[in-house]
């Protein structure tokens, strides 16, 4: 019976600690899109986790990508609270494709699992100077769509960035790191950030159902190959439960403790 016991306890904390992270994409829990100016080939993942490829052969100007199969809800197994904040984060480390075309890189959450499915996501658009527009908060997205004042170098799209998507009753931030700016006030910084705010109940009426997105849209001068290394979401829980999380960790001392006598 002691035995059970303690089992029991170091399942309920090993559960709760672990809830930060409830996202990791792999092979298993994505789903594929392949749509944009011209819906053309087959997207393909391959690889481990921290290693992921996507692969498209078209040669046409297409944007192809992946989302989580489930939503932040399921994903959680609970709905978010206005104390809890969301952590996405997407680390490309290689882009072959010939070119960048106009949407760039896309990255956000999104209301479904299509190719910007439905009109309340949050998906920023990542775009070289070479396509005229500054990086942007996509249209299909509830804020309000618009430039935020710089682009970034394609080369520096191409060989790798890191984007960090946190969101919560507040706001949210997009900080973009390992790239460089082109134009405005920030010219040839690595790092930049892109914020935002939330009217009302916006984060929870839209983040608990929403997805994990991320595409990029190719030039028509060959095939498309994405290196992942990281594509996840977190759930940062609220004061309450990091407190229960941290007295459980108390109690299974204690039992540990008592029952080792």
């Amino acid at each position: 019976m002691k035995k059970m016991i303690m089992a029991a306890v170091v399942i309920g904390l090993a559960g709760a600690v672990s809830a930060g992270v409830v996202y990791e994409a792999t092979t298993a829990n994505t789903t594929l899109f392949n749509n944009g100016f011209n819906e053309s080939g087959t997207t393909t993942l391959s690889g481990t986790g921290s290693d992921l490829l996507m692969s498209n052969s078209s040669g046409l100007l297409n944007a192809a990508g992946f989302t989580s199969s489930q939503n932040v809800q399921a994903l959680n197994g609970a709905a978010l609270t206005a104390d809890d904040e969301v952590v996405m984060k997407l680390t490309i480390d290689d882009i072959t494709a010939g070119g960048i075309r106009g949407n760039g890189i896309e990255f956000g959450m999104a209301a479904g699992t299509g190719f910007r499915s439905g009109s309340s996501n949050l998906i920023l658009a990542l775009e070289a100077q070479n396509q005229g527009s500054d990086v942007l908060i996509q249209v299909t997205s509830f804020q309000n769509a618009g430039e935020v004042g710089f682009d970034l170098t394609e080369a520096s799209l191409e060989d790798g960035l890191s984007v960090t998507f946190t969101a919560n009753a507040a706001g949210y931030s997009f900080l973009l790191e390992d790239i460089v700016v082109d134009g405005g006030v920030n010219d040839g910084n690595t790092s930049a950030l892109v914020t935002g705010t939330f009217a009302g109940t916006e984060f929870i009426d839209y983040f608990s159902g929403g997805f994990f997105y991320t595409g990029v849209q190719k030039d028509n001068s060959g095939a498309l190959g994405v290196d992942y290394s990281e594509a996840s979401i977190s759930v940062v829980p609220e004061p309450a439960t990091l407190g229960l999380v941290t007295a459980m960790g108390g109690g299974l001392l204690f039992f540990r403790r008592r029952f080792m006598i």
